[in-house]
């Protein structure tokens, strides 16, 4: 029992002199995926700009939340209306996503 606490207390010691808050990075990875497919993409961008972007990011599993499990089924066979997909009908990206798309 001691023995395994010491060993984590060691393990545990070089996260105590690490700052936790890393830089941003210079590189900007975009991914989708689906039930059918993956996807990704990266590019060379100031780290500013990265970290402007991180600002305004999709919270990991919105999209997942969206549709309940039998819409979702749906929507994998093309059987749901696309007026269906998203809550009341619309979901509004954030203008910056919107000007970085069209760039």
């Amino acid at each position: 029992e001691l023995k395994d606490e010491l060993l984590a207390a060691v393990a545990l010691v070089a996260l105590t002199s690490i700052d936790m808050r890393l830089s941003p990075s210079s590189k900007l990875v975009c991914s989708d995926a689906s039930n059918t497919a993956e996807a990704a993409v990266a590019a060379d961008i100031p780290r500013e700009l990265t970290a402007e972007f991180q600002r305004h990011a999709l919270q990991k599993g919105l999209w997942a939340r969206l549709l309940q499990p039998g819409a979702a089924y749906m929507r994998e066979k093309s059987l749901l209306e696309e007026d269906e997909e998203l809550p009341q009908g619309c979901y509004e990206s954030h203008p910056l996503w919107q000007e970085a798309a069209r760039t």
